[in-house]
C-alpha cells in the first residue's frame, strides 16, 4: 500500500468507502491543526497519510479480519471454559486429598485398635 501525505478542512474518516466506487480510502496519522486562510481567518485543517486500495481487496481483507476476530473470540471463550474447568478440578482435588487424609487417619485408628 502506498501512502501519500494529504490534507483537508474536513475531518476525514479513517476508512471511507463512499468517496469512490473503485477505491476505498484508508487514512492514518490524522492531525488537527490551525491555519490562516487568504482572508486572514483562522481555520481548522487536518493533515493525514492516505492510501487507496481497490474496493474488492478491501472487502476481502475486511472479511478475513472479521473471521479472524470471530475465531479469536471463540478461542478466548474456549480458554475461559478450560480455565474454569481447571479451577473446578483443582478444588475437587483438594477436597479429595482432604477426604483421603481423613480416611487414612481412620484406617490408622482401626489398625491400632486391631493391634491392641
Amino acid at each position: 500500500m502506498e501512502w501519500q501525505h494529504s490534507g483537508s478542512t474536513i475531518c476525514p474518516q479513517r476508512v471511507d468507502t463512499t468517496l469512490s466506487q473503485i477505491y476505498v480510502y484508508i487514512r492514518k496519522n490524522i492531525v488537527e491543526t490551525e491555519r490562516t486562510d487568504m482572508s486572514g481567518e483562522t481555520i481548522t485543517y487536518y493533515e493525514y497519510d492516505e492510501a487507496m486500495i481497490p474496493r474488492e481487496d478491501y472487502f476481502e481483507i475486511e472479511a478475513c479480519m472479521t473471521e479472524t476476530n470471530e475465531q479469536t473470540q471463540s478461542n478466548a471463550e474456549d480458554i475461559s471454559d478450560t480455565r474454569e474447568g481447571l479451577i473446578e478440578t483443582s478444588e475437587e482435588t483438594e477436597n479429595n486429598a482432604s477426604d483421603i487424609a481423613e480416611l487414612r487417619a481412620a484406617v490408622m485408628e482401626l489398625a491400632e485398635e486391631i493391634e491392641s
